[in-house]
């Protein structure tokens, strides 16, 4: 987790001062497995364990919203391959102690239109293009390009569904690997 200590911490962040319209983003890196969990039934461990990371982080930071690498769209599909409701742990967190929550990913109709490509959707063409590498290797280098080339337009997408916030305390749950990416932004 990448969080401030307490809301005096928020005066300087990364090294700068904040100014007026500046948000300050508390950044929560989870695994996606804690995020969502088939609706109605009980916490993993690891979902109870971002469940009590977001209480205290809200109490502690007192954010004006709860944003997340997450999506409605998202959540319909997982729930369409499982054929379960599925629901998000942090929207539930925030739900319960009334503050706002939005869903900043986009769906695939708006990651076309930004131009992104999956690691998976990258395989075939690199199957027929490189006859001397392993399907490990393959997979690999889809999956770093996609990292690469492909997850700061994502990250770059969070932010701009968080451009109306400006002047306030966003509480920001992601997959770990997006820390250092999105804070760098």
């Amino acid at each position: 987790m990448v969080a401030l200590r307490d809301k005096r911490d928020s005066e300087l962040l990364f090294g700068r001062e904040l100014g007026p319209g500046d948000i300050v983003f508390h950044i929560v890196g989870v695994s996606h497995f804690a995020q969502m969990k088939d609706k109605g039934m009980k916490d993993t461990d690891a979902q109870k364990e971002l469940r009590d990371c977001l209480e205290h982080a809200l109490q502690q930071l007192e954010p004006d919203r709860v944003a997340e690498e997450l999506s409605d769209y998202a959540l319909e599909e997982i729930a369409k391959e499982k054929r379960v409701p599925q629901e998000s742990v942090a929207k539930s967190v925030a739900d319960s102690a009334g503050i706002a929550h939005r869903f900043c990913d986009p769906n695939d109709n708006e990651r076309k239109a930004m131009g992104y490509v999956k690691g998976s959707e990258m395989i075939p063409e690199l199957i027929s293009s490189n006859e001397t590498l392993s399907n490990e290797e393959i997979n690999l280098r889809a999956y770093a390009t996609e990292v690469a080339k492909h997850w700061p337009k994502r990250e770059g997408f969070w932010i701009d569904r968080l451009k109306d916030v400006h002047g306030k305390t966003v509480v920001f749950v992601c997959g770990d690997a997006h820390i250092d990416g999105f804070r760098a932004r």
